[in-house]
């Protein structure tokens, strides 16, 4: 924490303002493991984190993954972000079939979402034709549309 806080003010200090700092962890280690490492939210443009449906479970799959996650950290009021996701092919469209239904209605704080497309070492990633279908699907509909 001492050192973010060090960078954090190394910007202000020079009037870095074309610099936006993103906090996001794993969530794999839980909210209290997350918390040890929180810099604080005077320091932090963007809260975010990393998760992946290792479960299989569907559609309920990214609020089990992410959601004590967002209630631990949506009440600072920063715009969130899910810097890494993703789901194996068995799982593929179901997942993200859930990120398309509960990001507007459940999580409206989490304004960027990246989708983690390649092969990793606990697992194959790839995204497969019917998951690219169901991204460029949760993509195309208004809620996901640049908005200025």
């Amino acid at each position: 924490m001492a050192a973010w806080q060090h960078i954090w003010n190394i910007f202000h200090q020079v009037g870095a303002t074309n610099v936006a700092l993103v906090w996001c962890p794993g969530v794999s280690g839980g909210v209290t493991k997350m918390a040890q490492y929180f810099p604080g939210a005077s320091y932090v443009d963007w809260i975010g984190a990393d998760g992946y449906d290792r479960k299989a479970t569907g559609t309920a799959a990214f609020s089990q993954v992410f959601g004590p996650w967002y209630s631990a950290y949506a009440g600072y009021a920063k715009p969130m972000i899910i810097g890494e996701t993703g789901a194996q092919a068995v799982d593929q469209v179901a997942y993200i079939q859930g990120l398309a239904s509960e990001l507007p209605t459940t999580y409206p704080q989490i304004k960027a979402l990246v989708y983690f497309d390649a092969p990793g070492t606990s697992g194959v990633w790839t995204l497969t034709a019917p998951g690219a279908a169901a991204l460029a699907a949760m993509a195309s509909s208004s809620y996901f549309s640049a908005r200025a």
